[in-house]
C-alpha cells in the first residue's frame, strides 16, 4: 500500500491564506467515525464524487494530510494529523453505522441509544433502544447488538422495521460464512403459503456494514432482520384466539431434540424444553399445546400413525429443504437449537427457519479440532423421516437435492459467493480494519480459504451419495447415540449431573467461551461435575463429539 508520511517538522497551513487555498474534505456527521484510540478515522464516501482535497474535518478537528490527495482509494489509508498527532485516514462503500449508548449496554432490559446509518445518498438520524443479545457470545470481547427503534425503518433493501440485530461474526475468520449461508436459504426456500402472503419470506435478509460503538470502531458487523411473526407474516392473535404461531429453539433438549421424555410445559413459563415462545407475545398469553402436540406425536407415535400422519403436521417441502441446507452447509448447530419452528395458522403444518449460521463450511468453536464432512446433521424427527419414509419422503430428498446441486449447490456457485463476500471486505480494506481493531481473530489467508474450499468439496461428495440412499446404506453411527446425554440443573452453582443416554464409558471435557479446556474427567453412567469453582459465565460440556453449554450461576 502506499502512504503519505508526515515529515517530521509538521506545521499547520490555515485554511485560507492569501493566495494559498487549503481544500477540505467535510464529511456530513453519521458519514464518519473517530477512534482516538486506534489513531484511525473512517469515512462513508463515493469516491467519484469527492475531488482532490489537503484536509479533513471531522468532530470539530482539522487533520491536515501531507500533499493534496487528488484520488483517493478504498483499499488504501493515509496518514493525516492535527496537533502534530498522526492518524489512519480511511474510505469505504459498506455502510457505516454509529452507535452511541446512553448508559451501560447490558443484555437486559435496553437502554436508550442513538444511531446513524449512512449509506448510498441516505444518512438516517434515529433513537431507541440497545441490548446485548445473544447467550454464550455474550462472553466474546465483540457483542452482537440487539436494536429498537422508535420508528420503522428500511436499511438498503432489507425490509421496513423497527426491531434490528447487529451480529459481530466474532468467532467467523472470515466473516462471510453466515451471510453466504443466509443467502443461500433465502434464494432455496420459499413459503408454502405465498399464494396468500405474497411478502412472506421464511428467512432473515442481511448486509455487511461497518460499526462504531460509543467512539470505538468494532469493524465488521452483519446488519440482519428479525426472524419474527412480521416477517414470516403469521396470522395475527385474533380476540384471545392462538393462530400463528413462532418458538426459538434455543438449547439442545428433549423438545427441540423431538428424542427422550419432555417436561410438562407449563402454562405461565415462556420457556420449555430448549424452545421459547417468541409469538404469541408471552405477555398476550403463553400456550405450548400445539407444539407440545406435534412434538409428543414425533417422538411417541407408533410407525404406522407416524407415517400417515407426518405430512399433516410438518410442511413437507419445507423439511426437505431445511434438511438439505443445514447438511450441505454443516449447520451441525442447527438441529436443535438455532431454529425456529413457525405456524402460519391454527390446524396448518409447522416449518423451520434458520438462525444463527456462523458455525458453517467447516468453521468451528474452538473447542473442536475440526467439523467433519462424512456425517449427516438430524434429529429425531429427521432421522423418523429417513428411516420410515412416509409417502416416499426419500425418493423426494433425493430429487429435490439434485435439483438443487445442479445450480444453486453446485461448489462452483458457493465458492463464488464467499469470493464475492471477500471481495466487497477486502476492496474496502474492512478485513484489515477488522484484524486492526480486533488481532488475531481474522484469518482470510489462502490457506483457510482453501480449507473452506476443500471442506466444500469433501461434503457435496459425501452428500452426492448419502441423501440419495438413506433408507438402505445410512446408519445412525454407534458414536453419536453413545454421546448422546443429559445434564441438570442448567444454570448451575456446585454440580452439574450427566446422565449418558446408553452404556458410555469414555471421558468429558469442559470448555469456557474462549475454548479453553477447564477440566476433564471420566464418564461412567451418572456422573457429578464440580462447577463450584468456575465464574458465572456461559461454558461447554463435550462428551464424544456431542457438545452443550450451560450457565454457571
Amino acid at each position: 500500500m502506499n502512504y503519505f508520511i508526515f515529515s517530521a517538522l509538521l506545521f499547520v497551513v490555515p485554511l485560507t491564506t492569501g493566495s494559498l487555498h487549503c481544500q477540505e474534505l467535510k464529511p456530513r456527521p453519521g458519514q464518519y467515525g473517530v477512534d482516538d484510540v486506534l489513531k484511525m478515522i473512517l469515512v462513508r464516501a463515493d469516491l467519484d464524487t469527492v475531488g482532490e482535497f489537503s484536509s479533513v474535518r471531522v468532530d470539530g478537528r482539522v487533520f491536515l494530510t501531507s500533499v493534496t490527495l487528488t484520488e483517493p482509494r478504498y483499499d488504501e489509508r493515509y496518514v493525516v494529523a492535527a496537533s502534530d498527532i498522526p492518524y489512519e485516514l480511511h474510505f469505504t462503500r459498506l455502510p457505516l453505522l454509529c452507535v452511541v449508548s446512553q448508559g451501560r449496554i447490558v443484555n437486559e432490559p435496553k437502554v436508550p441509544v442513538r444511531v446513524t446509518y449512512s449509506e448510498d445518498g441516505r444518512n438516517l438520524n434515529l433513537r431507541g433502544g440497545v441490548e446485548y443479545r445473544g447467550a454464550f457470545s455474550q462472553g466474546f470481547r465483540k457483542k452482537n447488538l440487539d436494536f429498537e427503534f422508535d420508528e420503522d425503518v428500511r436499511f438498503g433493501q432489507l425490509r421496513r422495521d423497527d426491531d434490528w440485530v447487529l451480529d459481530a461474526l466474532f468467532n467467523e475468520p472470515l466473516r462471510v460464512n453466515s451471510l453466504v449461508s443466509r443467502q443461500l436459504w433465502l434464494d432455496q426456500a420459499t413459503p408454502y403459503y405465498g399464494d396468500r402472503e405474497p411478502a412472506a419470506r421464511v428467512g432473515a435478509d442481511v448486509v455487511h456494514v461497518e460499526a462504531f460503538l460509543n467512539g470505538r470502531y468494532q469493524g465488521v458487523h452483519m446488519l440482519g432482520e428479525q426472524v419474527d411473526r412480521k416477517l414470516l407474516k403469521l396470522k395475527k392473535l385474533k380476540g384471545g384466539e392462538i393462530r400463528g404461531e413462532l418458538f426459538k429453539g434455543v438449547l439442545s433438549a428433549p423438545g427441540t431434540l423431538f428424542s427422550g421424555a419432555a417436561p410438562t410445559p407449563s402454562s405461565t413459563s415462556r420457556s420449555w424444553s430448549g424452545y421459547e415462545q417468541k409469538y404469541p407475545e408471552p405477555r398476550d398469553t403463553i400456550s405450548w399445546d400445539g407444539l407440545a402436540a406435534f412434538r409428543s406425536f414425533v417422538s411417541e407415535s407408533e410407525e404406522d400413525a407416524f407415517r400417515t400422519g407426518i405430512s399433516q403436521r410438518i410442511n413437507r417441502e419445507n423439511a426437505l429443504d431445511y434438511l438439505i441446507f443445514i447438511n450441505v452447509i454443516g449447520g451441525w448447530d442447527n438441529t436443535a437449537r438455532n431454529v425456529y419452528t413457525a405456524r402460519y395458522a391454527a390446524d396448518e403444518p409447522y416449518f423451520f427457519v434458520p438462525w444463527d449460521l456462523d458455525w458453517t463450511f467447516g468453521n468451528q468453536p474452538r473447542f473442536l479440532d475440526s467439523i467433519p464432512t462424512t456425517n449427516l446433521h438430524t434429529n429425531g424427527l429427521f432421522w423418523r423421516l429417513l428411516q420410515q419414509d412416509p409417502d416416499g419422503f426419500s425418493d423426494e430428498l433425493c430429487l429435490r437435492y439434485e435439483t438443487l446441486r445442479a445450480g444453486l449447490y453446485s461448489a462452483d456457485n458457493i465458492k463464488a459467493r464467499f469470493v464475492s463476500a471477500l471481495d466487497n471486505l477486502r476492496s474496502n480494506n474492512a478485513l484489515t480494519r477488522e484484524a486492526l481493531r480486533w488481532p488475531g481473530t481474522v484469518d482470510d489467508s489462502d490457506s483457510r480459504i482453501d480449507y473452506t474450499y476443500r471442506w466444500i468439496d469433501d461434503r457435496l461428495a459425501y452428500l452426492d451419495g448419502a441423501l440419495c440412499d438413506f433408507a438402505t446404506s445410512i446408519e445412525m453411527p454407534a458414536e453419536s447415540a453413545a454421546t448422546d446425554f443429559r445434564f441438570f440443573p442448567n444454570p448451575a452453582t456446585e454440580m452439574l449431573t450427566v446422565i449418558p443416554a446408553v452404556v458410555y464409558r469414555g471421558d468429558y471435557e469442559l470448555y469456557s467461551t474462549w475454548g479453553q479446556r477447564l477440566s476433564s474427567g471420566p464418564v461412567r453412567g451418572r456422573t457429578e461435575i464440580d462447577v463450584s469453582n468456575l465464574a458465572s459465565g456461559i461454558y461447554f460440556l463435550k462428551i464424544g463429539r456431542r457438545v452443550r453449554s450451560f450457565v454457571v450461576r
